[in-house]
């Protein structure tokens, strides 16, 4: 499975808010992205499926998983 790197920074495609992905989770066969932002002052984080952000940059997703042998 291949994830997009924390660190990497993102548009929602909803409102155009910058910010950066702080967090993948993984449940069954299904990612979700925590997007790290500050607005008005304060720091806020949501959930996110990758369909609702775009990448600022190009960026490249790294693999997880387990190697089996």
């Amino acid at each position: 499975m291949e994830v997009i790197k924390c660190g990497t920074e993102v548009i929602t495609k909803i409102e155009q808010i910058h910010g950066i992905i702080t967090c993948s989770s993984i449940r069954f066969d299904k990612v979700v992205y925590e997007f790290s932002y500050f607005r008005n002052g304060e720091y806020k984080n949501v959930w996110l499926h990758e369909s609702e952000f775009i990448l600022d940059k190009e960026s490249n997703k790294q693999k997880i998983g387990f190697k089996k042998e």
